[in-house]
């Protein structure tokens, strides 16, 4: 459903042809294969047509030179079938036109593709390794985990340990320690001198 999805996306057309790309997602050295179907009308009043496909990258602006102009060609056993290869195209998005030398196209007819960059080995190879991810997991503290252990996770991880320190300086003269000893000095003094008789 989704590659048929996708067929329809990258196609075009107008009442005299239909253009499609096999596959509008490439990577750096596949091949770009356009088809274009043709109305028989159309072919029967232009019986010296010449068409192709132009290509321009995304950027390019009407009027400018395409990057590569590519003859299309009947396919054997298909009159109106008719179908052009692009090689050697960088990554990039372009755009395919359907060009044509001695008739009246009418409307344009274009469609896009979009040519990446090949993968690398990690991205193209998404199987899990199992004992890699074990031995990464024993390197660094920790345990491996599968799907059906998620509930484990929770009882795994341990609350983080937090620590506080607070400093504060008090004057010695300000401490009620020492306020209280010096009145107790005093009271001490005057019990002694009223004892002995003193003023």
């Amino acid at each position: 459903m989704a590659r048929w999805a996708a067929r329809n996306k990258a196609s075009a057309g107008n009442e005299f042809v239909r253009l499609l790309v096999q596959n509008s997602q490439l990577s750096v050295g596949d091949d770009a294969v356009f088809e274009v179907r043709w109305q028989k009308r159309f072919l029967d009043l232009n019986p010296d047509l010449k068409a192709s496909i132009e290509i321009y990258q995304e950027s390019e602006v009407s009027g400018e030179k395409p990057f590569s102009q590519i003859e299309l060609t009947p396919i054997d056993g298909s009159p109106l079938l008719f179908q052009a290869r692009a090689v050697g195209l960088p990554s990039g998005t372009w755009t395919a036109k359907v060009a044509v030398e001695n008739a009246n196209l009418g409307s344009k007819v274009s469609t896009s593709l979009y040519v990446s960059d090949p993968l690398t080995g990690e991205l193209s190879d998404l199987s899990a390794n199992r004992d890699l991810l074990k031995q990464l997991a024993d390197a660094s503290g920790g345990e491996l985990i599968m799907p059906d252990e998620i509930h484990r996770i929770v009882e795994l991880l341990k609350p983080p340990e937090e620590s506080a320190q607070s400093r504060e300086e008090t004057t010695l003269w300000d401490h009620w320690i020492f306020l209280l000893l010096f009145f107790a000095l005093l009271t001490t003094e005057w019990v002694v001198r009223k004892l002995n008789g003193l003023p």
